[in-house]
């Protein structure tokens, strides 16, 4: 027959505590810095937008600029439009299609996974 004798455990049981605070803490200050230093540094964003909530953070990622979707910016009169006296060119093609592309391109995904794999394996240590 096998006995096991646990020697040392409370040791063990306070290792695991303290890795336990240290997971828990992560969505409240780490992930949200995390996010906003991803959209500073590799979305090269000038105003990042980080929305903490109770299990982590969250963001917005547009398809254009918001500028261009919410109509800001006047666009300028088509030179054919203006030539036929106000009457509209003829439209060849399918008009405005949405692109079959992802929104947010592999490489900034991979760049997020990496980050926030470095943080976890930053946060999950034995010390």
């Amino acid at each position: 027959m096998i006995t096991i004798q646990a020697v040392n455990a409370d040791a063990l049981l306070a290792k695991f505590n303290a890795l336990q605070q240290r997971v828990a803490a992560l969505p409240g200050t780490a992930v949200p810095a995390e996010l906003t230093a991803w959209q500073t540094e590799d979305m090269n964003r000038k105003f990042p937008n980080t929305e903490p909530d109770g299990s982590g953070a969250a963001t917005d990622i547009w398809p254009r600029s918001r500028l261009e979707l919410e109509g800001k910016r006047p666009r300028p009169a088509s030179a054919r439009y203006t030539a036929r006296g106000g009457i509209p060119a003829r439209r060849t093609g399918l008009g405005n299609v949405p692109a079959h592309r992802p929104i947010l391109r592999d490489v900034l995904w991979d760049k997020l996974v990496e980050r926030m794999m470095d943080l976890l394996r930053k946060t999950m240590t034995w010390a």
